[in-house]
């Protein structure tokens, strides 16, 4: 009986498969960007870079590419959200950080510019006219972002970024609807230890 029992533990020893070594724990996110109940993708913020999450070429649709980026911006990671933005948008830091909304010209920033001044954001004037392409409608077709604003995050911030786009004034159906929204978020760590795939650090803007 022993020596089956050695025997059986010796074949069970032999056919035990072991998996590769544990690697080190991978940082948690230090940012998280919620809009419409879903967490948006986010990517380092450079010339070429994609903006919206439904404006990448895909089905049909045209690509909306950044370029001249500033270089305070350069290294920011971008967090994608769709070109049209019907309601508020939520984020959750783990570390301090600066944020930047940047507000599409043709006054496409939701009647929310002045209400944002008025709750500590900042204007950053020396950077706003940075643009971006759409080569699948027009290759010579440029748009700008008009307005940037900034404002310093507290680590473990909670709550809503944006909030909803202001209501229009009534047209003469008597009905209102909301102002229109496009804009980008980028986010600048201080001393970050999350990066996304393929991203340096965002403060040099070395890959």
């Amino acid at each position: 009986m022993a020596a089956q029992a050695a025997k059986e533990t010796g074949s069970g020893a032999a056919n035990l498969q072991l998996g590769p070594a544990p690697g080190p724990p991978r940082p948690e996110r230090p940012a998280s960007v919620t809009y419409a109940g879903q967490e948006l993708p986010i990517v380092r913020c450079v010339d070429g870079a994609t903006i919206w999450s439904d404006r990448d070429g895909r089905n049909g649709e045209s690509h909306h590419k950044l370029r001249s980026v500033p270089l305070k911006l350069k290294g920011c990671f971008l967090a994608q959200l769709p070109v049209r933005v019907k309601g508020p948008v939520t984020l959750q830091l783990r570390e301090a950080a600066t944020v930047f909304v940047c507000f599409a010209g043709g006054g496409r920033d939701g009647g929310l510019t002045p209400m944002l001044l008025a709750n500590g954001w900042r204007r950053e004037t020396t950077l706003e006219g940075f643009d971006w392409n759409s080569p699948g409608i027009d290759w010579k077709k440029v748009e700008k972002f008009a307005v940037v604003l900034s404002k310093v995050a507290p680590a473990d911030f909670s709550g809503d970024l944006l909030p909803f786009p202001q209501l229009s004034k009534p047209h003469q159906t008597g009905r209102m609807h909301l102002k229109d929204l496009t804009c980008c978020i980028l986010i600048r760590f201080r001393s970050p230890k999350w990066h996304p795939p393929g991203c340096g650090n965002p403060n040099t803007g070395q890959g």
